[in-house]
């Protein structure tokens, strides 16, 4: 219910404490507190469809490329490895969390990189605007 009111990491957190997984719930709770500090966050979406999480470590530099031409969302921002495409920052209410930014949130951003903080629950990669 929480995941379709908007709220996918809180129903994720429920779902872990309801099936004692504690360890999990708490370590996404530390994630999320991160946060809340005056740093700007992005997810980054469409990882399934270039190399999942595999490029995505702790401390792993992206690009981000602007894609004003692009057809199905003017504020596209692409994300880069070493010249390789392996998602977007999230922009819809089907791939954003809440407690990030979206690639509309950055249309004023002069930021072209960011930095990865940690993967939420197997789903989410949450990056660090530098």
């Amino acid at each position: 219910m929480l995941d379709q009111l908007g709220e996918p990491v809180k129903a994720r957190i429920c779902n872990a404490l309801g099936a004692k997984r504690y360890d999990e719930a708490d370590k996404a709770e530390k994630q999320l507190k991160k946060l809340k500090s005056s740093e700007t966050y992005i997810n980054i979406t469409g990882t399934q469809y270039y190399k999942h999480f595999a490029p995505f470590g702790e401390g792993t530099i992206v690009d981000l490329i602007r894609e004003p031409d692009n057809l199905h969302d003017k504020y596209a921002i692409r994300v880069d490895i070493n010249g390789e495409t392996v998602g977007y920052v999230a922009n819809n209410q089907y791939t954003l969390i809440k407690e990030v930014k979206s690639a509309r949130d950055l249309k004023h951003s002069k930021s072209t990189r960011a930095e990865v903080q940690f993967i939420l629950f197997n789903k989410w990669v949450i990056a660090k605007l530098i």
